[in-house]
């Protein structure tokens, strides 16, 4: 289960590669990473509300499109709008790795299909993957996501992770 410093990991390997067509600017590294975790966040509010939504929504291509226009239009007032995309380059690289565990993710979610490398599936519940994940893991990931951003953060501020 790839948490949130494999996903921070590999969207900076992503930009590391868009780098050497473009160069990349803070704001643009910035939602790349932040896209790059965005879909987890659904964690937090399984821990709060108690309600089993991982891997539904928010690592869905609904999810994908509307977090995109959200921010389009957003930025569109700073005109800015050119780095809504990688937040969604972001989001893609989390979705991508997240297909590699089972039983995958809800790509096409509200459709209850399960969809991984390994196949595509209607066998698990949301409520029986997410109780299992989040009595096992939800405190794991919190803390991973928490330190993740808070090493890169420091390495960034120290000069030491230059983007």
């Amino acid at each position: 289960m790839p948490f949130a410093f494999t996903h921070l990991v590999t969207a900076w390997f992503v930009g590391l590669i868009i780098q050497t067509k473009k160069k990349l600017n803070k704001l643009s590294w910035g939602l790349l990473l932040l896209g790059s975790i965005l879909p987890d966040g659904d964690y937090i509010f399984q821990w709060i509300f108690n309600v089993q939504i991982h891997r539904s929504i928010s690592h869905s291509l609904l999810f994908l499109i509307i977090s995109y226009l959200i921010l389009y239009f957003i930025l569109k007032n700073y005109k800015k709008e050119k780095y809504a995309i990688y937040l969604t380059i972001g989001v893609t690289t989390h979705l991508f790795l997240d297909l590699f565990i089972y039983p995958g993710i809800m790509l096409l979610w509200p459709l209850q299909y399960w969809i991984s490398i390994f196949g595509v599936s209607l066998t698990p519940s949301v409520k029986e993957i997410s109780v299992t994940y989040l009595t096992r893991f939800s405190g794991l990931a919190i803390m991973d996501m928490i330190l993740g951003v808070a090493w890169l953060a420091y390495l960034f501020i120290k000069g030491k992770l230059k983007f």
